[in-house]
């Protein structure tokens, strides 16, 4: 078994003595499989996410394992409501002291993720809100989640994480869309800054919880109709390359 974890803590701290980390993102290749009812090739087939890395002798990325260690805790005065609209839509009304933000979302049949047929912010009110919680949200540690991680994963690679998205990317992707995220730090210039320094302030708390426990990282996505197989012969010439650095 390679130490993974070993050599990603080691290329982190400079103690790794040019040897690199291969690392191949598996996720949208699996997933899309997945959704469409699709078979994994041989000798994959049937197998979960950490033992499909075993087998190709590469690392893996785990934020679906360590992402969990963390979880973001709302100021007690925010209520959600969900209320289905139809077979497919659904309203989620987030109630605060400093008003309300209204999103309604679309299930689709061709894909995992929902459509937005009304974004949480789409008015000044809406953003002024958004910042609200951001300066009153908080984080918690569930160390019962991470050490189930250590035993069920913690040979594939170092503890990793991702962080929420920040400033203009939030806008764009979490609040507003891109034009709607563009229009707003043109016309409302005062209140994005002030969301985009609420927004750093408790990704702040975020790191200083997590900071003394993990290691973070970044990979590439592979295509579900990439060839898996390619992994392999790319790790093949990392290790060779490592092997140079001994």
């Amino acid at each position: 078994m390679r130490q993974w974890a070993a050599l990603h803590e080691d290329v982190v701290f400079g103690r790794s003595g040019g040897r690199i980390i291969w690392q191949p993102r598996i996720l949208c290749w699996y997933t899309d499989k997945q959704f469409v009812g699709e078979p994994l090739p041989a000798p994959y087939t049937g197998l979960p996410m950490p033992e499909i890395y075993r087998k190709l002798g590469c690392s893996d990325r785990l934020y679906n394992w360590y992402n969990p260690c963390f979880r973001r805790v709302e100021d007690p005065g925010v209520q959600v409501q969900q209320e289905p609209l139809n077979e497919t839509d659904t309203r989620i009304t987030i109630h605060t002291p400093a008003g309300a933000q209204v999103a309604v979302h679309r299930r689709t049949p061709n894909s995992w993720h929902h459509i937005s047929l009304k974004r949480e912010v789409e008015s000044e009110a809406e953003l002024k809100v958004a910042a609200w919680r951001e300066e009153r949200a908080t984080w918690e540690w569930d160390q019962q989640a991470f050490d189930r991680a250590q035993r069920e994963v913690g040979d594939l690679g170092a503890p990793a994480i991702f962080m929420p998205r920040m400033n203009v990317q939030s806008l764009y992707i979490e609040k507003m869309g891109v034009e709607g995220g563009v229009f707003a730090m043109h016309d409302w210039p005062d209140t994005t800054a002030v969301f985009f320094a609420a927004l750093e302030a408790c990704h702040d708390r975020l790191i200083e919880l997590f900071a003394p426990k993990l290691v973070l990282g970044i990979s590439d996505e592979i295509s579900s109709t990439g060839d898996i197989e390619r992994v392999r012969l790319v790790g093949d010439i990392v290790e060779e390359y490592n092997a140079r650095c001994k």
